[in-house]
């Protein structure tokens, strides 16, 4: 008789835990009209209008987070190494970046931090970039992932902050922004295919770093015009 799967027995785990009986939800009607005045309200902002650029530009993405397996064989990289590291040691590196997220002050300037974690992003496929050997290709691979995690952490951080605590639907609200995070991640991934078809892997890599670097000067460059302004 085949073994029970050890998969089947933690997919199926999570139903012996006793949860409180649902909350009655309001009805829906009248809840668009909320929604829009909720967003009306975003968008006439001059401060959370600044804060979204960084959401749909091309920054913190990772977008070459699912082509990194396919480049594998560019080092050297066998494909039970590749597992090894995108999915068991990928998981754990991605948990310890979006921990170290919670560890930047609420204080900072959240659209700063959002493209400094780019900025180390940018830095693991640099790291990419030059090596040539797979340890070259374990550590820039470990090293994105945990920056990328930091990535998803300072732009869950944004999206709150741009919705803010005076808004009477938070949990709709949130998922707009959530849901156009998506859209720089797709662009991104066919830019690098463009980069990938000319120049093969550095071509894929440079243009993932490029572009979050370009991204982070034009933010901070407005962040200390606009302090300089505050300040005089």
């Amino acid at each position: 008789m085949a073994k029970f799967p050890a998969a089947a027995i933690i997919g199926i785990a999570p139903f012996t835990i006793a949860e409180p009986a649902p909350e009655p939800t309001p009805w829906f009607h009248g809840r668009l009209t909320i929604l829009g005045k909720d967003m009306w309200s975003l968008f006439r902002s001059r401060e959370h209008r600044w804060s979204t650029l960084p959401l749909l530009s091309r920054c913190s993405t990772g977008a070459a987070q699912s082509l990194l397996p396919a480049i594998a064989s560019h080092y050297g990289v066998g494909a039970s190494s590749v597992m090894w590291i995108n999915c068991t040691g990928g998981s754990g590196a991605l948990a310890l970046g979006a921990w170290c997220g919670t560890l930047i002050p609420g204080t900072w300037d959240r659209r700063l931090t959002y493209a400094a974690a780019g900025v180390m992003n940018a830095v693991a496929a640099v790291i990419l970039l030059y090596a040539h050997q797979p340890s070259g290709y374990f550590v820039g691979t470990a090293l994105y992932l945990a920056t990328l995690g930091l990535c998803w952490a300072r732009s869950v951080a944004l999206i709150v902050d741009i919705i803010g605590p005076e808004v009477r639907d938070p949990r709709t609200l949130y998922s707009i922004p959530n849901a156009a995070v998506t859209i720089p991640v797709l662009y991104v991934i066919w830019l690098e295919s463009v980069g990938f078809r000319r120049f093969g892997t550095h071509g894929l890599l440079a243009t993932d770093a490029a572009f979050n670097l370009v991204v982070f000067e034009i933010v901070a460059l407005i962040f200390i015009a606009h302090s300089m302004r505050l300040r005089s």
